[in-house]
C-alpha cells in the first residue's frame, strides 16, 4: 500500500520515497492519531517475524502488534512488560517525541525504538538492532569488570557513567552512590561522610575545590590516599579527547605494610651488615695468620729440601763413583742398598720441594732438547729389575709418527712419568705395565702425551676422586705399599705448568690407567752438523773451570769432569771464579749458584758485562733452589737442579764445549 499522505506531490516523488522507506537497514512503521497501522516498511517484518501471522497490518491497532510481538519478548514475563510499555507508550502520545526504550527478544537479539510524532497526530517509530553494539558494550563492561583496579568513567558533566564492582568495593561508603547519573559532587559528600577525605570536613573547604577542579583536569597520577579503614590508593585519572574522566583506583594497602616492613629489614640488614663486616674483617685476620703460617711452613720445607740437597748431592755422586770402582760382591751390594735408600730419601725431599714450590706458586718451565722415546726407554729401563723380580711385563710402545726430538722440560716430563711407572709397578701384583708415548700436533708445536696402563688392583671412583689431594693415600695403601701421598698431586701440578694436563681411569679388579699430556715444539738442529750430531770434543779446548763451596760437591765435579778427560781449575766462590777468568781462556764454566762472598747469579752479570775473553764463554748453573728459568734469563747459558744426573751433566759439558769452539772457530 503506498502513502497517501501528501496528495500534493507527484506521483513519481512518492515512488521513490516509498522505494526509499523499503530500502532502510531499519524497521519502520507509521501509525495514524488512533494508534492504527498506516503502513510500514519489510524490515519491520524481519526484525519481527512473528508479525506475518497479523498481515496484512495496515489496519492493526498498536496494541495488536504488542500483544503479537510479546511472543518474541524474553522473560517469564513478557506479556506483562508488553502491556506496561504499551501503556507508557499511550501516555507519552501527545508528547512530540517519546523516550527510547529496548525490547529484549528470546533469540538474544536487542532492538532500540524510538518514535516522533507526525503532524496528523499519528507517530512515527523507528525500530534499529542494536545487537552487535549491545553485546560490544557487554564485553567492555566485562572486560572493565575482570580488572583488579578500580574503574569509574565521568561524562563531560561529571556525572558516573560506568563503575566496575573493584571500585565500589573500595570505597563501601561510597558503594550507593556509584551509579549512572551520579554527579562526583554527590560521590565527594558521601566520602566526606565516610571519613575517607581526612583533610577537610565540609564541602565549603578550599581542599575540596582543589580536588573538584583536579578531578575536571584530568591531573591525578599516581596521588596516594587513605582511607578511614586505613587503607592506601593510589589514584590515576585522565581525560579523553571527547572530555570523558577515565579513572583507575589501585589499592595499595599490602603495598604499603611490605615497605614498612621492608624499611624494618633493611635496618635490621644494616645491623647484620655492621655485625658481619666485623667478623668479615676479623675472619680476614685470622685468614691472614694462618696464610702466613702457611706460607712459613711451606717456605721452611724449601729451605730445609735445599739445605739437605746439596749435601745428598755428593753422597749420591759419591756412590755413583764407587759404583765404578772395583768391590766385592758383598762391598757391591752394600753399596747397591745405599743407592736405593739414598735415591728414595732423594726422591721423597723432591718431592716436598716440588709440593713447597708449587704451594708457592714457584713452579718455572725449563726447556732443552730430549728425545721423548728415549725418555720412555730409560724410565722404563730404571723400573724393570723390580717388575721382573715381581713377574709382571714392562713394555714402551711408540706412536710410528712420534717426534725423534722435541724441545720441552725434560726433566719435569721425566719427573712425572717416573712417579706414574713406579706406581703400576707398586700397585700390580700380577700381569703387565705398559708405557706409551704419542704426539698430537698444534698450532705453535706439540701436545705430548704418555699413559701409563696396568693390570693391577684399580680404584673405586670415590677413590679416583680423591686421588690427586695432597698427602692422600687410598685404601689404606701407605701402610700395604708405603709413599708419602704427594707424587701424584705433584705430577698433577707439574702437568699443567708444563701446558698440559693429567687424567685417570680405574676399574677395581681390572687396572688402571694413567695419562698426561705436555706442550713440547719441534727440535732445531744444533750447530756442528747437518743431523745435530756432536763433532769430537777433542778438537776443542780442554780446560773447565768448576766454581763450587760445597768441598764434597767440588770433589765429585772435579773427578767427574777429570774423568771425562777435561782440565779442571776449582773456585770456592764467585769472586775467586771472576779472577780466574780474567786471566785463562775456558771452554766452560761448571758454577754454583749459591756461594758465599759472591754468589753465582752475581758473578754471571759481572762476567757477561764485561769485555774479557770468556765474557760469551758457556756458563753451566747447578742450583739446590728452584727458579731454573730465572737464573737462565741472569746470563747462565743451562741451569741444572741438584742432584743431577751424571749422564745428563756430562752431555751438557760435551755440548757446552762444543758450543764454544764452533763459535769460536
Amino acid at each position: 500500500m503506498k502513502p497517501s499522505f501528501y496528495p500534493e506531490a507527484p506521483a513519481l516523488t512518492e515512488g521513490q520515497l516509498w522505494d526509499a522507506i523499503q530500502s532502510l537497514r531499519d524497521g519502520m512503521i507509521v501509525y495514524d492519531r488512533l494508534e492504527r497501522v498506516v503502513f510500514h516498511n519489510r524490515r519491520l517484518i524481519e526484525l519481527y517475524p512473528v508479525l506475518e501471522r497479523l498481515l496484512p497490518l495496515p489496519g492493526r491497532s498498536m496494541a495488536e502488534l504488542f500483544e503479537c510481538v510479546s511472543a518474541m519478548v524474553a522473560g517469564d514475563h513478557a506479556r506483562d512488560e508488553a502491556g506496561a510499555l504499551l501503556a507508557q507508550r499511550r501516555a507519552e502520545w501527545p508528547a512530540p517525541a517519546g523516550s527510547p526504550y529496548t525490547i529484549t527478544l528470546v533469540d538474544g537479539r536487542r532492538i532500540l525504538a524510538g518514535e516522533r510524532s507526525t503532524m496528523d497526530g499519528g507517530k512515527v517509530v523507528i525500530h534499529t538492532d542494536v545487537t552487535a553494539e549491545a553485546r560490544a558494550e557487554q564485553r567492555l563492561v566485562e572486560a572493565i569488570e575482570s580488572l583488579h583496579n578500580g574503574f569509574i568513567l565521568f561524562d563531560a558533566a561529571d556525572r558516573v557513567v560506568l563503575a566496575n564492582e573493584q571500585i565500589r568495593s573500595m570505597f563501601p561508603g561510597q558503594r550507593a552512590a556509584m551509579v549512572a547519573g551520579t554527579h562526583i559532587h554527590d560521590l565527594i559528600e558521601a566520602g566526606i561522610r565516610n571519613g575517607d577525605y581526612r583533610n577537610f570536613g565540609n564541602m565549603e573547604g578550599g581542599e575540596y575545590a582543589a580536588i573538584l577542579r583536579r578531578h575536571r583536569e584530568g591531573v591525578f597520577d599516581g596521588v596516594e590516599r587513605q582511607l578511614a579503614d586505613g587503607r592506601w590508593i593510589v589514584i590515576h585519572q585522565a581525560v579523553t579527547p571527547s572530555g570523558l574522566r577515565v579513572g583507575l583506583r589501585t589499592d595499595v594497602t599490602e603495598l604499603k605494610q611490605r615497605e614498612r616492613e621492608l624499611a624494618a629489614a633493611h635496618a635490621d640488614l644494616q645491623r647484620q651488615t655492621a655485625e658481619l663486616r666485623q667478623m668479615a674483617d676479623e675472619l680476614a685476620e685470622a685468614r691472614a695468620r694462618a696464610e702466613a703460617a702457611d706460607r712459613a711452613k711451606t717456605e721452611f720445607l724449601a729451605v730445609v729440601g735445599h739445605e739437605l740437597r746439596t749435601p745428598f748431592t755428593g753422597i749420591r755422586g759419591m756412590a755413583d763413583l764407587l759404583a765404578d770402582a772395583p768391590l766385592g760382591a758383598e762391598h757391591r751390594r752394600y753399596l747397591e742398598a745405599m743407592r736405593r735408600s739414598t735415591g728414595s730419601l732423594l726422591g721423597m725431599l723432591d718431592r716436598i720441594i716440588d709440593y713447597s714450590q708449587g704451594e708457592l706458586g714457584h713452579i718455572e718451565r725449563h726447556d732443552s732438547v730430549f728425545e721423548p722415546a728415549l725418555l720412555a726407554s730409560e724410565s722404563a729401563a730404571l723400573f724393570q729389575a723390580l717388575a721382573l723380580e715381581r713377574g709382571l711385563a714392562l713394555a714402551v710402545a711408540c706412536d710410528t709418527d712420534l717426534p725423534e726430538r722435541l724441545v720441552g722440560d725434560e726433566g719435569k716430563t721425566r719427573q712425572i712419568l717416573l712417579n706414574l711407572v713406579s706406581n703400576a709397578v707398586k700397585f700390580t701384583d700380577a700381569g703387565s705395565v705398559e708405557i706409551s708415548v704419542s704426539a698430537a700436533p698444534q698450532d705453535a708445536g706439540v701436545d705430548l702425551r704418555y699413559e701409563v696402563r696396568d693390570t693391577g688392583i684399580g680404584m673405586t671412583r670415590e677413590a679416583v676422586g680423591r686421588l690427586f689431594e695432597p698427602f692422600r693415600m687410598i685404601d689404606g695403601r701407605r701402610r700395604l705399599r708405603g709413599g708419602s701421598g704427594l707424587g701424584l698431586a705433584i705430577s698433577k701440578r707439574l702437568a699443567e705448568a708444563l701446558g698440559g694436563s693429567m687424567g685417570v681411569w680405574s676399574q677395581p679388579g681390572v687396572g688402571t690407567r694413567f695419562w698426561f699430556t705436555v706442550f713440547a715444539q719441534a727440535a732445531v738442529a744444533p750447530p756442528g752438523s747437518p743431523d745435530g750430531s756432536l763433532p769430537d770434543v777433542t778438537a776443542a779446548g780442554r780446560a773447565i773451570l768448576l766454581a763450587e763451596d760445597d768441598p764434597t760437591s767440588r770433589l765429585l765435579l772435579a773427578t767427574l769432569l777429570g774423568q771425562w778427560g777435561y782440565d779442571v781449575v776449582e773456585a770456592a766462590d764467585g769472586q775467586a771464579a771472576l779472577a780466574a777468568l780474567a786471566g785463562q781462556v775456558f771452554a766452560a764454566v761448571v758454577m754454583d749458584v749459591n756461594m758465599p762472598v759472591m754468589d753465582g747469579v752475581d758473578a754471571v752479570r759481572r762476567l757477561r758485562a764485561g769485555d774479557g775473553p770468556n765474557r760469551n764463554v758457556p756458563v753451566i748453573g747447578l742450583t739446590a733452589d728452584g727458579g731454573l728459568a730465572a737464573r737462565e734469563a741472569a746470563g747462565f747459558s743451562l741451569m741444572m737442579a741438584k742432584p743431577f744426573d751424571i749422564g745428563q751433566l756430562r752431555a751438557a759439558v760435551d755440548r757446552a764445549v762444543v758450543d764454544r769452539a764452533v763459535r769460536d772457530a
